[in-house]
């Protein structure tokens, strides 16, 4: 027996030991295995394909590629160009690296197939939906079993029906969305897009049942949960909502808005120190958000820290002249008996306008002791010869 003929029985040992180990979901060994395999003979274009492809799926990108370049240095090979271009659409600043990459797939391999569906797929990552969906059509006609294809044909829907979305037209926009949960009936994204078109057209019931379908499907989607949540509170069902809120954060703990909206419901709920404490951490994240600064200072108040609250309104109105937070600032100070604070902080909010102004000084105690004063009275007025 050669060397050559021992390294190849040893190369395949290791990728049979390799694949054993993915199918048993312990991906720790397998790539050890396929490691170990590509050691013994860095010039089996197999072991590189496994190393890399292995490299790639547990996150180590720039190993992954450093193997597959140096396999494509010495040998074509469509399904590592395949994995080549995967690793180059992760990132955004590098979509134009994969136009070259797909025109050796067509050119020197001579697969045209495969050079259409890496095309089309690297039009969705350019957030064209249109040509993307050409593109996997003409594959599909090649192929018409290939799931990738319909795949790929769904995803070019979906972004196709955001775009519709977009520009207002919901109902175009289901139609969309629905094509696009008939091709690919596993994926969740559409059935939260038609959610949310069903939302926004007032059908609260359909866009429920979109969103819970959506969560079926893929349990570790933030956005359907999120999503949900958002309804569920518009329906005041605040106790629902924020366990979908949470199940956004268990999945993706920087998922915007999600922060926000628990802090919101733990006011509702008089929770004070919890909602100070998700609304620090969804300032954390929009660190020059006045409305995220606003929400945390009247957290902050109503917990009894005043100091901090007049500090975070005063810094949000330096950043933009918000008539809540002004108001915010005038009840602060009304109930510190700094009136004159509180009346130019009233007449600076009452400048803009805002329609509500009105019915809550007439209401709020808070300014009680103000009803007799002059200054207090022409807000007043002023106010209602807005409203009228």
């Amino acid at each position: 027996m050669t060397i050559k003929s021992i390294k190849s029985a040893g190369v395949k040992r290791l990728l049979d030991t390799g694949n054993r180990m993915l199918d048993m979901e312990n991906y720790d060994e397998a790539l050890v295995a396929f490691k170990n395999a590509y050691e013994l003979d860095s010039s089996s274009s197999e072991a590189a394909l496994c190393l890399a492809q292995e490299l790639y799926m547990q996150g180590l990108t720039e190993e992954s590629e450093s193997v597959a370049r140096k396999s494509l240095a010495s040998e074509d090979n469509v399904e590592m160009l395949r994995l080549l271009t995967a690793i180059v659409l992760d990132d955004p600043a590098r979509l134009d690296e994969a136009e070259e990459i797909i025109k050796r797939v067509r050119e020197d391999c001579g697969d045209e197939k495969t050079a259409a569906l890496l095309e089309g797929h690297r039009l969705i990552e350019k957030c064209d939906g249109y040509t993307a969906y050409e593109m996997f059509k003409s594959a599909l006609e090649a192929d018409p079993v290939n799931e990738e294809a319909l795949e790929g044909m769904s995803r070019a829907l979906n972004l196709i029906g955001i775009e519709i979305s977009e520009a207002g037209d919901n109902e175009a926009a289901v139609f969309m969305f629905k094509r696009a949960a008939r091709l690919d009936p596993s994926w969740s994204a559409p059935y939260v897009n038609l959610g949310n078109c069903h939302s926004a057209l007032e059908r609260l019931d359909l866009a429920r049942r979109c969103y819970v379908k959506g969560i079926d499907l893929e349990p570790d989607n933030p956005q359907a949960h999120f999503n949900l949540g958002r309804l569920m509170s518009e329906c005041g069902e605040d106790d629902s909502a924020e366990i979908e809120f949470l199940a956004s954060l268990d999945i993706d703990p920087d998922y915007p808005d999600a922060n926000g909206e628990l802090g919101r419901i733990y006011s509702i709920k008089g929770r004070f120190d919890l909602s100070v404490i998700h609304y620090e951490k969804e300032l954390d994240a929009n660190s020059d958000c006045p409305h995220c600064m606003c929400n945390l200072a009247v957290a902050c108040l109503c917990d009894g820290d005043t100091r901090r609250g007049e500090q975070l309104l005063r810094q949000s109105l330096e950043i933009e002249e918000d008539p809540f937070a002004l108001y915010a600032l005038a009840g602060l100070y009304a109930s510190l008996d700094r009136e004159t604070d509180s009346i130019q902080m009233l007449e600076r909010a009452a400048c803009q306008k805002p329609a509500w102004l009105f019915d809550s000084l007439r209401n709020d105690d808070k300014f009680e002791r103000f009803r007799s004063d002059k200054r207090f009275i022409e807000i007043i007025e002023k106010l209602a010869n807005n409203k009228s």
